[in-house]
């Protein structure tokens, strides 16, 4: 047998160790979903992947954000009321009837109704026609009227009388009011051109109450030629002539020395003396 010199077979292993380590290296740095299926050791990760949102409901769940129940607190209930109102208040109108009466009904019928109206006033107005009970529709109407008049004043007053309310009801003079406050004249004009009688007269006074805050010369006209003497005359004529005095010391005088003798008279004069002596002691002139 040949004998193979012992530095040839040093140098034979040292190529097939060198060989060996460098296949474990490489086999070691591929990559585990590169690794050959032929192996049988393919153990490749699984791909990560962003995580799906959380449903905020099942499908065919309904919507609970417009829902609500006596374990909320009042201020939760009503802005669910409000929601539902916004977007069903033939819905949220209907929720009212399981409220029984007391100060959270009301809160919650002029939440509806105030929503109803700033959207669809009519078919509000046309609902509140059909609830059972008188004082319901009555305080409905006024939340609807009240929301009407802060864009069509005029379209508020006619919501009212269609729904019954004459120049009586406390409902069409607040009204009047709430119109002298954003126009005055408008307000006047609309109250001048009624019947002259008694309800007349106190549109008028609250009209002029407002107007003379703006206009006490116009007011104070009105109230001495437009109003019955009486008692709505009095009281219209101390308001008008309380802002008067405030604003023009000098004219309101010269008004109430046009009074007749007698008990108007001289309360008009107390009135513009205590306003002086106010006016004196805290420094304050018109």
């Amino acid at each position: 047998m040949k004998r193979i010199p012992f530095t040839k077979i040093i140098a034979a292993a040292a190529v097939g160790g060198a060989l060996m380590i460098f296949g474990i290296v490489l086999w070691i740095s591929v990559p585990e979903s590169d690794a050959s299926s032929d192996a049988g050791r393919s153990v490749s990760a699984p791909m990560e992947t962003a995580a799906a949102p959380l449903p905020l409901a099942e499908p065919g769940e309904p919507d609970r954000s417009t829902e609500f129940s006596a374990e909320d607190d009042i201020g939760t209930r009503m802005a669910s009321l409000a929601r539902l109102a916004s977007s069903d208040p033939a819905a949220a109108a209907l929720s009212l009837d399981g409220m029984p009466a007391g100060e959270e009904r009301t809160t919650a019928m002029r939440t509806v109704f105030r929503q109803w109206a700033a959207t669809s006033p009519r078919d509000a107005l046309a609902w509140i026609s059909t609830m059972n009970a008188e004082p319901d529709r009555n305080k409905a109407r006024e939340f609807l009227c009240h929301r009407v008049a802060e864009d069509d004043p005029k379209l508020a007053l006619d919501f009212a009388r269609e729904a019954g309310a004459d120049t009586a009801t406390s409902l069409v003079q607040d009204l009047a009011q709430q119109w002298a406050g954003s126009d005055a004249a408008a307000a006047r004009d609309w109250a001048l051109a009624l019947p002259a009688d008694a309800d007349r007269d106190q549109i008028l006074a609250r009209v002029c109450q407002v107007l003379s805050q703006s206009d006490p010369l116009t007011a104070g006209a009105i109230v001495s030629g437009e109003i019955a003497a009486g008692s709505v005359q009095d009281e219209a004529a101390m308001s008008v002539l309380h802002q008067w005095a405030i604003r023009d010391p000098a004219a309101a005088r010269e008004w109430v020395a046009r009074f007749p003798d007698g008990p108007l008279r001289i309360r008009a004069e107390g009135e513009l003396a205590g306003i002086r002596d106010y006016q004196a002691n805290t420094n304050e002139t018109p």
